[in-house]
């Protein structure tokens, strides 16, 4: 798991275009699925994960990850093998 803040930019739909990780521009080649995690809804104040949409996909570097938006912010979750 590797969490980090990153830059995107976004189609019209809100979906992801491209990313910046580590100062490298990574466009998306092709969505294989996304989903909405509800967050922890039954915590309550600080500490409680927000409501965030999850986007697994290619990035035209062969790379397969997924990052997610979270708060008005994104963030590269992970990256697989």
């Amino acid at each position: 798991m590797i969490d980090a803040p990153i830059e995107v930019s976004e189609d019209g739909a809100g979906r992801p275009r491209e990313f910046y990780y580590r100062g490298r521009r990574r466009h998306v080649l092709r969505i294989v699925e996304d989903w909405l995690e509800t967050g922890e809804w039954w915590k309550e104040g600080l500490g409680a994960l927000p409501e965030r949409r999850v986007y697994r996909l290619f990035t035209e570097e062969g790379l397969l990850c997924e990052i997610y938006s979270a708060g008005g912010r994104w963030f590269l979750y992970r990256t697989y093998d």
